[in-house]
This record gives structure tokens, C-alpha cells and sequence, in this order.
């Protein structure tokens, strides 16, 4: 099989500027087979945006999200069964913790199986959960536990949700770790995002006192790609945004 050609990101963005001034009917009319393959993904992903949130303009992340999808740096579609990315694993799904979740909601949801990186999920929320690591590589550092593993819940179409866990890297040899997560943190999270996306009066959460180092920016996964798990107020949230290689 030849492999794929993929041109610079400018060269994508300008091609999908010219995808924005066409209207949704222009859009769905095109032959796909006339392009290339990397235009037929940027085609294809901007087609599904439209179908979630109609003619409007993307948002800087989601414009962000369609490019990398042109540059095959994410998925259009399915990942793969162990529901981590493919190129990276700086990230995972716990499916086989939805029973957590389940005992708090308030009414049903279905856990959605498959990390688009957010392209359609309806909404989005960052927040933290505790657990522990494991270096994979077994050095000197062995494993640390953590109180800020930060977390993207995501609200889908037809009550499905997933979150999204962050990975984080070992202080010591830099390699990434997925960690074991405390399951009662991670169902109260979850659940009280979902309840309260579901117009449900909650009353705030009670977080106790950090225990653990402070959060290590540095070698968060979320961190490197703007989703940092700190308070946008905290000077610590501008602190962290220095460490950010891009925006999610």
C-alpha cells in the first residue's frame, strides 16, 4: 500500500477555509472521490460537525480538532479496542467503571465506547480524580499516586457520556503511565456532571484536603495540550497555560 502524502498545516488550513464558505448543501454535495485522502477526512469531519451543530462557525478546538484529523494526529471514526490513541497512549476510557457512575445518576445514561477527541459530543467538562501510577518501565521511581489526574467528561447524543482520562509521565525516566483510578472519586465526578447537565439541582461537591505533591504540569498529559485540571482563577491555571504546547 503507498503511503499517504499528508502537506503542511497551512496547506490544510487553507483548504479548509475554503470548505467554511461553502453552505451545508454545497457541502454535502461534493464528490469525495475527486479529492485526496487527507481532503476527504477534513470533507468527511466537517460534514459531522455540521450535522451536530448545524451551519455555524467552529470553535478554535474544534477547527483545531478537524485539522488534525486532515493531518491523521486524531480519529474521524473508531479507535482502537483498547479505546486509547493509537500514536501516543497519553490517554484512556475506564468503560469497566461505569457501575461507579451508575449508582449516583439520577436517570439512565449509556456509556459511549468510542474517543472522538469531542468532535460530537454535545458538551465538555475538565475536572480532577484521584489514583495511583505504576512506572511502566519499573526504574527508581517505581509509582506515585496523584489528586489531580484530570478527566474530560463528555455528554453525547441520546443520554451516552465517556471521560476521558489523562495519562501522566514518570519523573524519572519520562515514561507514560496509565493510572489505577480511585473508582468511588471518579463515579462522583462523572455522575455529578451528568446529573447537573441534566438540570438536576446538586449541591457542591466536597473536595478534601490534598494530600499528594503539588500538581507536576510538566509531565501532565492534559497539561501539554491546554486541558489543565487547575481552577481558571488559580494563578497556578496561568502558570500551567505557559507549559501548553497547543490548544485542545
Amino acid at each position: 500500500m503507498d503511503q499517504e502524502t499528508v502537506p503542511s498545516r497551512s496547506v490544510i488550513g487553507s483548504f479548509y477555509s475554503n470548505l467554511l464558505k461553502l453552505d451545508t448543501e454545497n457541502l454535502n454535495t461534493i464528490d469525495i472521490k475527486e479529492y485526496s485522502k487527507w481532503e476527504r477526512r477534513l470533507i468527511d469531519a466537517e460534514r459531522k460537525r455540521r450535522k451536530i451543530s448545524g451551519n455555524t462557525a467552529p470553535t478554535k478546538a474544534e477547527k483545531s480538532r478537524i485539522l488534525s484529523i486532515g493531518e491523521r494526529k486524531a480519529e474521524n471514526s473508531s479507535i482502537t479496542s483498547k479505546n486509547r490513541n493509537p500514536m501516543s497512549s497519553s490517554w484512556s476510557l475506564y468503560p469497566e467503571l461505569i457501575g461507579s457512575v451508575d449508582v449516583h445518576l439520577k436517570k439512565p445514561f449509556t456509556f459511549y465506547n468510542v474517543d472522538d477527541n469531542g468532535l460530537h459530543a454535545l458538551k465538555e467538562y475538565d475536572t480532577f480524580v484521584s489514583g495511583n501510577f505504576l512506572c511502566i518501565k519499573r526504574c527508581s521511581k517505581r509509582g506515585w499516586s496523584s489528586g489531580k489526574i484530570a478527566i474530560s467528561i463528555r455528554l453525547y447524543d441520546h443520554d451516552q457520556y465517556n471521560a476521558r482520562i489523562h495519562h501522566q509521565r514518570c519523573r524519572v525516566c519520562d515514561s507514560l503511565s496509565r493510572p489505577t483510578l480511585d473508582a468511588d472519586t471518579y463515579g462522583e465526578r462523572v455522575s455529578y456532571r451528568l446529573n447537573k447537565w441534566s438540570g438536576f439541582e446538586m449541591d457542591l461537591p466536597k473536595y478534601g484536603k490534598k494530600t499528594t505533591p503539588p500538581h507536576d504540569c510538566d509531565r501532565c498529559e492534559a497539561c501539554s495540550i491546554g486541558r489543565c485540571p487547575h481552577d481558571r482563577d488559580d494563578v497556578k491555571y496561568r502558570e500551567c497555560r505557559k507549559h501548553c504546547r497547543s490548544d485542545y
